[in-house]
């Protein structure tokens, strides 16, 4: 019986893992997740797992067929800790929602991740809030971007 659950579990593993390569991760605003992964620190390892975990999330949308939603994001988060795996990047993904957390992930794919509307919702948040999130990601990342535009009168 406990091989049978083992071995239930390596499938599941398998199929959760190559979702992830075989999907990738497509940019809502690249040189905003250039400059922040430019900070180098935590930023940069944040950022890297969170596009793993984006990856993770669109290939379970795909699998499920449906939009995302809180359920799915947290299914995806559960594999990271549960399923086993010898890859390193894929364990670093738990350390990262261990340290971080999910606000820390989630501001990032908010704001620089193609379906980060959609998470936003799907982790309840109304479009104000998505914008306010991507507004707070920017200011913080590329202030200098948002100076120059407000210098040459154009509204952000």
């Amino acid at each position: 019986m406990i091989n049978i659950l083992k071995k239930i579990k390596e499938l599941k593993a398998t199929d959760f893992y190559k979702g992830i390569e075989k999907t990738p991760y497509e940019y809502s605003n690249k040189p905003l997740a250039t400059c922040i992964k430019e900070k180098g620190s935590f930023d940069v390892l944040i950022a890297h797992d969170a596009e793993i975990i984006g990856r993770a999330l669109l290939a379970e949308r795909n699998r499920e067929g449906k939009e995302l939603n809180q359920e799915m994001y947290n299914k995806v988060r559960k594999n990271f800790f549960d399923l086993p795996t010898d890859n390193k990047e894929y364990i670093y993904v738990a350390d990262t929602y261990s340290h971080a957390g999910d606000q820390a992930i989630c501001k990032y794919l908010i704001a620089t991740w193609k379906h980060g509307d959609e998470l936003g919702r799907a982790i309840g948040l109304d479009n104000e809030a998505i914008l306010t999130v991507k507004n707070a990601v920017k200011n913080s990342y590329m202030p200098q971007s948002n100076q120059a535009i407000q210098a040459s009168g154009h509204e952000i």
